[in-house]
């Protein structure tokens, strides 16, 4: 197929899969990337280089009006049988521990999910993948019953991030760490770390929660007396004046009693600005 490149991912291999997805082509789709994967270019490099930058010229078409949904839609699964046939070809053998791969409650954009799952895999660990608009609480029971070491958590529109941020809690109690991925999470991945997040994926090619890999960031770290903030969020503030026990301010020594604490209201603000699960 002309665009492919013997010895890798050439100029023309993205525009020859486009190509394919135009014509809903399935076969020459999967012919390509088998030829790809023949020629020795890394699972990582076919899925990102190839498939995902062919996805986001394929969301441009439809976000400009060029395609239907209709169009986007058929470009979309032949997309999803590559990635299949992909997985089908990866023989790594676990040797890094479990993840669990899961798009947030209402989100249904699963193939950038789907993606990283496999980029993973490829990479030794052994990924379970869940699919689109995952609920919160069927994740944790998941949880329970496999532990694994982590959760990849998928978010690709904005809209989404409360659900977000309700799933990462819901992991951290449960004692499983959360990388957090796709644009949902804003720029840069800058709300991921408001939300709980262990760290965040920059790109597919992050390959687990402990191997510190380029692609996965640290949210920046939090002092502790941001961490007391997030653990009285959401209780009422005490009127002014402390409320039934006295003034809220008042410490041991100096005519308070001891033990009483003020508890500070919720922190204000909207993603990126402190609190976004409000």
């Amino acid at each position: 197929m002309s665009g492919t490149a013997t010895g890798g991912i050439g100029p023309g291999t993205v525009e020859a899969y486009l190509d394919c997805l135009d014509r809903a082509d399935q076969a020459d789709a999967v012919d390509l990337v088998a030829g790809l994967l023949d020629a020795g270019v890394p699972v990582a490099d076919v899925l990102v280089d190839v498939v995902a930058e062919a996805q986001r010229e394929i969301g441009r078409r439809w976000l400009t009006g060029s395609w239907s949904v209709a169009r986007e839609h058929a470009a979309t699964h032949v997309s999803e049988v590559v990635v299949g046939a992909v997985a089908a070809r990866v023989t790594a053998v676990p040797r890094r521990g479990h993840v669990v791969t899961a798009c947030v409650e209402g989100e249904w954009h699963a193939l950038a999910a789907r993606i990283v799952a496999e980029v993973v895999r490829a990479a030794g660990w052994r990924v379970t993948f869940l699919g689109a608009s995952v609920p919160a609480r069927h994740l944790v029971s998941y949880l329970h019953q496999t532990g694994p070491d982590a959760v990849l958590l998928s978010c690709v529109q904005p809209t989404r991030l409360i659900r977000a941020a309700r799933m990462v809690e819901s992991c951290r109690a449960a004692g499983v760490p959360v990388v957090a991925g796709g644009p949902g999470f804003g720029p840069d991945g800058r709300w991921a770390a408001g939300i709980g997040a262990a760290a965040w994926g920059a790109t597919a090619r992050g390959r687990g929660p402990a191997a510190g890999p380029a692609g996965l960031h640290r949210p920046p770290h939090r002092s502790r007396r941001a961490g007391r903030r997030r653990r009285v969020r959401g209780r009422a503030a005490p009127p002014p004046g402390g409320g039934p026990r006295g003034p809220a301010r008042r410490r041991p020594g100096r005519g308070g009693r001891r033990g009483h604490r003020h508890r500070r209201g919720p922190p204000g603000g909207r993603p990126g600005g402190g609190d976004p699960g409000r």
